[in-house]
C-alpha cells in the first residue's frame, strides 16, 4: 500500500474536544475562527502528522495531556487570551525513532492560532485526506455514543 501524500505547505495540528475537530494550520498570520459562544471547546487532545527524519515515513502523533499554560487579558473587552500547550509524541513504526512535537496554539474570542512548534526527530506535514478520515472517526464515534445513551435510556 502506497503511503499518503504528504504536504509542507501549512501543516496544521488538529484539536480535540470530545467529538468536535478542529484544524489549525502553522500559520502565524492566520486566525482559525471556531465561535464557541458556551465556552465548552477546551482542548483535551492534539494531533500532528509528521514525517520521520530517519527513514521519512509518516506518522501520526497524538498528545493527550493538553495543557492551559497561560491567559493574557487584553483591552479590547473579547475575554482573555488562553494559550494551550501540549506534547504530542510516538515511536515511528519503521524504524523505532521517538519522534516528538511540543505544540502552542492559543485561543482569543472565536479565533485559534496555532502559535508555536517544536519538533524532535520529525518534521510536520500535511497529510491530504487525513482530516477527512479523522472527522468521519469522530462523526461515527459520536454516532456510537448516542445509540449506547439510548440503550441506557431504554434499559432503565
Amino acid at each position: 500500500m502506497k503511503p499518503a501524500k504528504a504536504s509542507k505547505r501549512k501543516p496544521p495540528v488538529y484539536v480535540i474536544s470530545g467529538n468536535e475537530i478542529l484544524t489549525i494550520p502553522f500559520d502565524l498570520n492566520e486566525t482559525t475562527q471556531h465561535p464557541d459562544g458556551d465556552g465548552t471547546f477546551i482542548p483535551d487532545t492534539l494531533m500532528v502528522s509528521v514525517k520521520c527524519n530517519t527513514c521519512r515515513s509518516t506518522a501520526v502523533l497524538v498528545g493527550q495531556d493538553v495543557e492551559e499554560s497561560e491567559r493574557h487579558s487584553h483591552d479590547e473587552g473579547m475575554g482573555d487570551e488562553i494559550f494551550y500547550s501540549g506534547v504530542c509524541g510516538g515511536e515511528c513504526e519503521s524504524c523505532h525513532s521517538y519522534l516528538e512535537v511540543e505544540v502552542d496554539v492559543s485561543k482569543y474570542a472565536d479565533g485559534w492560532i496555532f502559535q508555536n512548534r517544536t519538533q524532535d526527530g520529525c518534521e510536520l506535514v500535511e497529510v491530504l485526506g487525513f482530516e477527512d478520515a479523522l472527522r468521519a472517526f469522530a462523526e461515527l464515534s459520536r454516532k456510537a455514543q448516542l445509540e449506547e445513551l439510548s440503550r441506557r435510556q431504554d434499559e432503565d
